[in-house]
């Protein structure tokens, strides 16, 4: 899978400079008075060792250990693929989107019901996303009740890499969990140096808002450090609820826990990769639902991109969801509009791709009609081309008034590059369309969507590989 272009595009910014200045300002501020909870004892060393007040878990950080962090993060990184080859490059311009995690319920596709995940519907959305050309990167779309909790992680993770070629990023509850998840990454890379060398998958932690670190997520991230994989570390707060109720305040307390996240991810490993980006969103006061699709969440992604931008961070976006229960006109118009908003803001990462519900269901028609959609996407952030090859001047002055282009070589030639077209947009003519079966969009999502998971098989792990991954998931090795 070769790196994609990056768009022609100016970014859209919705903050002015002295707004992205006082957003930081305050969240130093935030981190300087209040200071964050840190519930994970090496990291409390660190930050001790480093000059940070400590008073039992609270820790005040000052402004420049902030600073510092800031500079040591790597600002450009490049992520592999399963086969070792390069597969996204995280630098400004450049957008890529995947799935979401660790839903509990599929909409199957086979009979189109809602059903409890297991990891055969992680396997399934991890093939789907496989064969789909326009998702570059996979994460666990389920969770499996049926294995034990000690071990779910690593059995999420097996079966996402036995079922796609490309990135994958992985969620861990324990550290347990993190290092036998580096271990089977070894093993795919061929050792802990080629894993160093190339990371192919990426880890997904999270703080918990508002201004608290879990042991859990901080003893993830440090493993990963001292493994040279990739973390994303994206809070997420629920305005009026783990936030404040204005976008604003809630990106203040989101950007505190990320930045001191990367404090302490500095200390430990200065030169981790670390991915910024918040995800912050309003919780419904009518139905205590953390929503995912409005106007408000599109805005508030739009300015956390902005931020991580300012950082010269990599950006944690999300996009092609919904808070719609099936795959419905709802889910298509605000899934649409949160790829087109949040690539066109600058995030690198934009998760999330087939989510329903709120990210409770994960939904496979989803992702076959938002892959489409992407490849659109893809498209606008070309923008126009004008040069003397592409205004075409000469063909111009050679056809004249009341000529015509169709049959010029140039049209020949261009004419595939020039219009959009994919495989499950209809523009036909109305009797074209309904003597081939009058089928809906629905429909031939439907139908695209069973056609990959029926014929697309993965390209297979070698098995010595695949039995040494299920060993260490099984926990009989690591």
């Amino acid at each position: 899978m070769p790196v994609r272009t990056p768009s022609r595009l100016p970014f859209w910014d919705v903050l002015t400079e002295a707004q992205v200045g006082k957003l930081h300002a305050d969240t130093l501020t935030v981190l300087e008075q209040t200071g964050v909870e840190v519930n994970e004892g090496r990291s409390r060393q660190l930050l001790a060792k480093a000059g940070a007040a400590i008073e039992g878990a609270r820790v005040r950080i000052p402004a420049p250990l902030v600073e510092q962090a800031l500079l040591t993060a790597p600002k450009e990184i490049l992520i592999y693929d399963r086969e070792k080859q390069p597969a996204m490059r995280l630098a400004p311009g450049y957008s890529y989107f995947g799935t979401g995690s660790d839903t509990t319920w599929v909409v199957d596709p086979e009979v189109g019901e809602r059903r409890r995940t297991d990891l055969d519907s992680i396997r399934m959305t991890a093939r789907l996303g496989d064969a789909l050309p326009n998702l570059d990167f996979i994460m666990s779309m389920g969770t499996a009740p049926e294995i034990a909790p000690e071990l779910a992680d690593q059995h999420h993770f097996a079966a996402m890499v036995e079922s796609t070629t490309k990135p994958v990023m992985f969620t861990v509850q324990s550290e347990r969990a993190a290092r036998r998840i580096v271990a089977m990454c070894a093993v795919i890379c061929g050792g802990p140096e080629a894993l160093w060398e190339r990371p192919f998958a990426v880890l997904y932690a999270m703080p918990t808002a508002p201004l608290y670190h879990t042991a859990e997520a901080l003893s993830a991230l440090l493993v990963c450090a001292e493994a040279g994989i990739p973390a994303v570390y994206s809070s997420a707060p629920q305005f009026g609820a783990t936030g404040p109720i204005t976008i604003a305040g809630s990106l203040v307390v989101a950007n505190a826990e990320m930045l001191s996240g990367l404090v302490i991810q500095q200390l430990h490993r200065p030169g981790a990769i670390f991915v910024h980006g918040p995800i912050p969103g309003p919780l419904d006061m009518r139905t205590m639902v953390n929503n995912y699709g409005g106007p408000d969440v599109i805005l508030a992604l739009a300015a956390g991109a902005q931020l991580a931008r300012h950082y010269g961070l990599p950006a944690f976006g999300l996009g092609g969801s919904s808070d719609s229960k099936v795959f419905d006109q709802q889910a298509a118009a605000e899934a649409s509009m949160q790829l087109i908003t949040n690539a066109l803001a600058g995030a690198n990462l934009i998760h999330d791709v087939g989510y329903l519900e709120s990210g409770m269901t994960a939904s496979p028609e989803a992702m076959t009609f938002m892959d489409e959609v992407i490849d659109q996407v893809r498209y606008l952030l070309r923008g126009v081309a004008v040069s003397e090859e592409a205004n075409m001047l000469s063909d111009i002055l050679e056809v004249g008034p009341r000529g015509s282009f169709l049959t010029r070589d140039s049209t020949l030639d261009n004419f595939r590059e020039t219009m959009w077209t994919g495989p499950l947009t209809d523009r036909r003519r109305y009797e074209e369309w309904a003597e081939s079966g009058a089928l809906d969009a629905s429909a031939r999502t439907r139908a695209r969507t069973l056609q990959l998971l029926r014929n697309h098989q993965p390209r297979p792990l070698d098995q010595s590989i695949a039995t040494r991954l299920w060993r260490i998931a099984v926990g009989e090795d690591g």
